[in-house]
């Protein structure tokens, strides 16, 4: 069944359904970028090394001469083709891992590094750099990654990244020299950070895209339950002020009748039923008049306590007859902003909950309590509770958790939606809980204008 919805309901659900949509896809393109950052890096390190291999193999020197790398992402520009560019039989011979390197459009030009390589000897010190160094490396900058990545090698590390660069180290010969060939890794970072970049102004714009596209389907899709909505809207009030007058003349009728047959009890049981359909009659149309917000309420300062003593005074006489104890724990005075007659509404609601599912020397209790900024009317009662699985459900036109029980007892599950419709006006909530088979309590929640207009000087009463 529906709950009580408003007009402001249509675009929240809406707004709910862009943002999953959105949600979605941001997700999807993150998992998608990450894949492409992971794959991007484990190609470029297993192309690099592999280009690192082939100047090991060829005694420190690159394999092929050193060009200038192509623009990141400009595929615009020719890119050398490596049968083309290269001599074949002496790239061959100079790759023993990879006999080619990729040609995948991450991956293309990535090799063309600047790249230089070091012989040191089994003490650590330095005996020849390459003749292929860039001039932008420093001799004091060599002999300082060649002094760190010794250390490194000394504790068992045969390759690895330290800042900018790829290294690795071969033995050289049975003296204990080494080789140590670093290969500037730099403009794959250069690579990554253009990639982010075009990685942001994608995932910009499909979201954009995502959000209009969901904003016109959303909408489409919501105007048919809106229509279907309004249907039962209607459908409701125009029921409900149809059967008023045949209520009001079966009712007259029956107090006629009952005047000249007062002991009959099948003019009793009509009279009841009577009641019973001209009070659901009146929930129908409260709800009809909610949806279509037609129930303006009278918002003022007024002291919940006495309100809520007012509405539940009457009940001790029944409680008393039903052999129940009804308790009330309210403070000595407590302000609240709201429509005086519907709050006092809620609490008859519960307090009407309350002695239909309470047992027999059952024990019924209504509190005020103060939360942070909000002040709440509690209504416990012990007796049958409700099944956790009904908790978010009670509040639910015509919902009944126990519908045998509900029968028996008069319940119509109108109540407690009333009773979330007006939590709903006064932008509190309500909610119940419960342990099944032991007792159950509802619970009122509303800001607090003013906390400083509420003394909690408890008092007790008891009626037993």
């Amino acid at each position: 069944m529906m709950t009580s919805l408003k007009i402001g309901t249509f675009e929240k659900l809406r707004f709910k359904v862009i943002g999953i949509a959105l949600v979605v896809n941001a997700l999807v393109l993150a998992t998608i970028f990450l894949f492409v950052k992971i794959t991007a890096e484990r190609l470029n390190l297993e192309e690099s090394f592999t280009y690192i291999d082939s100047i090991i193999a060829n005694g420190g020197k690159p394999p092929f001469p050193i060009v200038k790398m192509p623009p990141l992402l400009d595929f615009s520009e020719k890119v050398p083709h490596w049968n083309e560019d290269f001599p074949g039989p002496q790239f061959s011979k100079r790759m023993p891992v990879r006999q080619r390197p990729s040609k995948s459009p991450l991956i293309t030009g990535l090799v063309f590094k600047n790249s230089f390589s070091v012989k040191v000897d089994a003490s650590g010190k330095l005996e020849k750099v390459m003749k292929d160094v860039h001039g932008d490396i420093s001799k004091e900058t060599i002999k300082s990654l060649a002094d760190i990545i010794f250390e490194k090698v000394s504790h068992g590390e045969t390759k690895g990244i330290y800042q900018q660069f790829l290294w690795k180290s071969s033995v050289q010969d049975r003296g204990g020299r080494y080789l140590f060939v670093f290969l500037d890794n730099s403009p794959f970072f250069e690579y990554q950070r253009k990639l982010f970049k075009f990685e942001a102004i994608f995932f910009i714009a499909s979201q954009l895209f995502a959000m209009i596209l969901t904003w016109k389907l959303s909408a489409w899709a919501i105007m048919t339950i809106k229509k279907e909505f309004e249907k039962q809207k209607l459908f409701l009030s125009d029921a409900g002020h149809e059967l008023k007058t045949p209520i009001s003349v079966i009712s007259a009728n029956v107090d006629v009748l009952m005047t000249s047959l007062p002991e009959n009890k099948w003019l009793q049981y009509i009279r009841s039923e009577t009641e019973r359909m001209a009070d659901l009659v009146k929930k129908l149309l409260y709800l009809a008049k909610n949806d279509s917000m037609e129930n303006k309420p009278s918002m003022d300062f007024f002291d919940l306590c006495a309100a809520v003593t007012e509405v539940t005074l009457p009940f001790e006489s029944v409680v008393y007859e039903q052999g129940k104890t009804l308790e009330m724990d309210l403070p000595e005075q407590a302000f609240v902003y709201g429509d005086k007659s519907s709050i006092k509404q809620v609490a008859v609601i519960f307090l009407d909950n309350a002695l239909k599912n309470s047992e027999k020397d059952g024990r019924i209790k209504v509190s005020i309590s103060m939360q942070k900024s909000r002040i709440q009317l509690k209504v416990f009662n012990t007796g049958q509770g409700i099944k956790a699985g009904d908790l978010d459900k009670i509040f639910n036109r015509f919902y009944r958790s126990d519908t045998s029980r509900n029968r028996n007892t008069g319940g119509m599950g109108l109540g407690l939606a009333i009773a979330h419709s007006i939590a709903g006006i006064h932008h509190g909530r309500v909610y119940a809980c419960s342990e099944y088979g032991k007792w159950a309590e509802f619970t009122f929640e509303l800001p607090v204008k003013s906390p400083a207009n509420i003394r909690f000087a408890s008092r007790t009463f008891e009626n037993s």
